[in-house]
């Protein structure tokens, strides 16, 4: 359809079947050069503007063009040309922007007001869908359209005065649950037993309380005895969650099985990382924190050392691995009892619940490690590690072989402001690095070489400024696979 306008028309001197140029207007009408909004799609009549230039005439629709000021003759609907194209001679034409039946036919033109139209096409589509004479009270269309009849209602009142909290819905089996026609079918529904329509008594016909008499004299003697165990029970081993049992044949062994194997392929051992005794301080590589597992590594430069302090957020104490007050400082802790191999087959994950004193700044700058390492010393040359460093202020994610490595940027910040659970895991050739159980990294490049045993661990080191740095560990997990063989150990400072 076309745009319909007022009295425009224009004349032009194009000749040719082409579009016309308009060149100025026409007397007694109004311009069609800045009236006209470009691209708009109009209906058209030519002619000559004297009729001694002849007597040809074309109808049509088309555009306006604002830019170069023409009408595009795209259909021609009637012309002295037998309905085709009238090729102009170039002598002066007149053309008029008319109102084609097309237009003034459609529904879509035809309106109350000046905005409003009488019927689009989407209400007549509507219209033609509704069945002759309908009625908005049959049984058919209230039902087809989600409503009740009032003569479906038990109550008309209660359904009009009934609150129901908004988004509130009813699961199949509260339904079913109302639906029941009495207390019996609901007990039913619940599967609930007699006891549950008695009353808390003393005497029959009631529930026992605890201060019942009825109780009084009970004898479990008179249970039936237990079969004897034959060996293969399992009872529970470790608590905890752990799901740690054995069968009473390993407990019985000398020495007992159960303390090696668990199901004759699964190893499960729990020991402290530290236990070392509050106050205990030491800044000598090789000495024992609390027991054989836990070694300090330590250069003892300006008061670098390990020591064991109150607090500590799941156990009772922390270990503090300061770094000094040199640029040259270092300290760790590592557990060089429990370490773990590197063949692709190897399964382990590690978790460290961690934290650093103050975030490395421009001044007082390290580098702080927490994870698994070859060489617990200022430089790794092997490992799967988080690292804090000056220059990032987030930790990083990192997979170490020998000069080679790859590290990613956590987007979890360098802070003091709490504890991070640092884990690793490794799998197939793959390490998953998680903060806080959300993953932040997954590498499968520069993982250390096969055969490569990993220590458990954390260390810093100072490189520049005169305040002392921190790594503090308060507890420390690690399980561990290696083909059928299961090995768990945790540890709390």
């Amino acid at each position: 359809m076309t745009t319909l306008t007022d009295n425009k028309a224009g004349v032009s001197t194009t000749a040719g079947t082409g579009s016309v140029v308009i060149s100025g207007p026409l007397a007694q009408f109004h311009p069609i050069i800045g009236n006209i909004p470009d691209a708009t799609p109009v209906s058209y009549k030519i002619q000559y503007a004297d009729s001694t230039n002849g007597t040809d005439y074309e109808t049509g629709t088309g555009a306006y063009a604002s830019g170069s000021q023409t009408v595009s003759r795209l259909v021609i609907n009637t012309s002295s040309n037998s309905n085709n194209a009238v090729e102009w001679s170039g002598a002066q034409i007149a053309v008029f922007i008319v109102a084609d039946a097309a237009t003034i036919n459609s529904m879509e033109n035809k309106t109350e007001t000046a905005t409003a139209k009488v019927m689009t096409g989407d209400e007549r589509t509507k219209l033609t869908g509704i069945e002759a004479g309908a009625d908005v009270t049959d049984v058919t269309n209230v039902t087809a359209a989600g409503a009740v009849m009032d003569s479906e209602l038990t109550s008309l009142t209660g359904v009009k005065t009934l609150t129901v909290p908004d988004s509130t819905t009813i699961t199949t089996f509260g339904a079913s649950l109302v639906d029941d026609l009495a207390a019996s079918n609901a007990r039913t529904t619940l599967e609930l037993g007699g006891a549950a329509i008695l009353n808390v008594g003393q005497v029959a016909g009631t529930v026992a309380a605890g201060d019942d008499a009825r109780l009084t004299g009970t004898e479990v003697s008179a249970l039936p005895a237990a079969d004897p165990l034959d060996g293969t029970e399992t009872v529970p081993m470790l608590q905890g969650g752990l799901a740690v049992t054995a069968t009473t044949e390993d407990i019985a062994a000398d020495p007992p099985t159960a303390c090696m194997a668990v199901a004759r392929d699964k190893i499960r051992r729990f020991s402290h990382l530290i236990d070392a005794a509050e106050g205990f301080t030491s800044s000598t590589t090789g000495d024992y924190f609390g027991n054989e597992a836990a070694v300090v590594w330590c250069n003892g430069a300006a008061a670098a050392e390990v020591t064991q302090d109150s607090g500590g957020k799941l156990a009772s104490g922390v270990a503090v691995c300061d770094a000094g007050t040199s640029l040259t400082g270092f300290a760790g802790l590592t557990d060089t009892i429990h370490m773990v191999y590197v063949p692709a087959a190897s399964i382990f994950t590690g978790k460290w619940l961690a934290s650093v004193n103050v975030a490395p700044n421009g001044t007082d700058t390290y580098v702080a490690q927490i994870g698994y390492v070859k060489t617990p010393t200022s430089i790794v040359d092997q490992g799967l590690f988080f690292r804090a460093r000056n220059g990032s202020a987030n930790w990083q994610a990192v997979t170490r072989d020998g000069s080679s490595e790859t590290e990613t940027d956590t987007l979890i910040p360098i802070t003091s402001s709490g504890w991070l659970v640092f884990e690793i895991d490794h799998t197939a050739n793959t390490a998953v690095f998680r903060i806080n159980g959300a993953l932040v990294a997954t590498h499968t490049t520069t993982l250390p070489a096969i055969l490569t045993v990993l220590y458990p661990g954390v260390t810093i080191l100072k490189s520049a400024g005169t305040i002392s740095r921190q790594v503090i560990v308060d507890a420390y997990s690690l399980d561990l696979t290696v083909g059928a063989p299961t090995a768990v150990l945790q540890g709390y400072i």
